[in-house]
């Protein structure tokens, strides 16, 4: 639940990784906004992104000062060290060239090597930012509505009134994650599965529409949340991926990912990332990281003059909401600027 920050009509920061012949280093800024700690094990992957070189962090695109320090489409482990010019991250095992190890395909359970290196190709493409997710998928139901019948979404979209948890497990179960994982069990798919409604719009909707080209973006962007999934599925890891639409207010994008705890045998970490734009309180970005326990951190990023001074006021009203929930607010944090550790 990468993972942020999207940027609206900002120009995004980078955020560089410094190669200085040696270990990669994070400089100390990149290392806090992406919530790192020395000690902790972490992996990237190398790709080329519009012909640059990049290390991806999850969906988080860091900037390689020179050449990718291995084969693009290669994951590595690194442990974070914390050093004065900031974490240096430590290769974990390189790769032996004299006894390499078993093909994917010889490992129990693993994709092949073409399905990798096809999963691969989509976690390198650029990915759009959680809020513009959220944007996309309001403004592919405005053009839906206005199309052809037959070529309509007709999808139920709850109320903000009827939010609750087993309303967003329905959203998460009919987010088009599953389709094929349902196909392959052979189980009746939902015709409430987004993707499944994706597919049928797109082959209906008018050729060179802009109904049929959003359905088409907006399906490329699920279909690379599923490509996430199934690499972080590998990792023996969680990260999910959708968009909650309501009939009554904009869209919230949405991740849930799975952080391995700091200490060995401790239960891991739930993190969830959501964005959306309100009419009054502009554009959002929220990072909720809770743990078994009970012990939960909540940060916001929230641009537009005033709604940070005004989220800062919540804070005892939070605390009580939790408290209620036998729940623990143990850091609460409001930046008046836009979420920037994801491009």
């Amino acid at each position: 639940m990468a993972l942020g920050p999207e940027q609206i009509g900002a120009v995004p920061r980078p955020l560089p990784i410094f190669l200085e012949g040696r270990a990669l280093v994070l400089a100390p800024p990149v290392a806090q906004e992406l919530g790192l700690r020395a000690g902790q094990v972490i992996e990237l992957v190398s790709a080329l992104v519009d012909g640059r070189a990049r290390l991806l962090y999850g969906d988080r695109a860091l900037q390689v000062s020179g050449q990718a320090p291995f084969p693009p489409g290669d994951r590595r482990s690194f442990r974070l060290r914390s050093t004065p010019q900031g974490l240096a991250l430590d290769p974990v095992s390189a790769p032996s060239r004299g006894a390499p190890g078993p093909a994917p395909s010889a490992i129990p359970g693993a994709p092949g090597a073409p399905l990798f290196s096809g999963l691969f190709r989509q976690l390198a493409a650029p990915s759009l930012t959680l809020a513009q997710q959220a944007q996309r998928m309001d403004g592919l139901f405005a053009l839906s509505e206005k199309g052809p019948p037959e070529a309509q979404l007709a999808l139920p979209r709850p109320s903000l009134r009827d939010l609750d948890g087993s309303v967003l497990r329905a959203s998460l179960l009919q987010s088009g994650l599953f389709l094929e994982a349902q196909l392959a069990a052979r189980r009746p798919v939902s015709p409430m599965d987004l993707k499944r409604a994706l597919l049928r719009v797109g082959q209906l909707a008018p050729a060179n529409s802009d109904l049929a080209r959003v359905t088409g973006e907006v399906l490329s962007g699920l279909e690379r949340a599923q490509a996430e999934g199934v690499v972080a599925t590998q990792r023996q890891d969680v990260n999910l991926a959708w968009v909650l639409t309501l009939r009554d207010g904009p869209a919230v994008a949405l991740e849930l990912q799975r952080e391995q705890a700091e200490r060995r045998g401790a239960a891991p970490l739930w993190v969830v990332h959501a964005a959306t734009t309100l009419d009054s309180l502009g554009p959002l970005w929220m990072r909720t990281r809770f743990s078994l326990d009970g012990k939960v951190g909540f940060t916001l990023w929230a641009p537009k003059p005033g709604t940070a001074e005004l989220a800062r006021g919540e804070e005892a009203g939070l605390q009580g909401e939790l408290a209620a929930l036998q729940l623990r607010l143990e850091s609460f944090a409001v930046h008046a600027h836009p979420r920037q550790d994801r491009p």
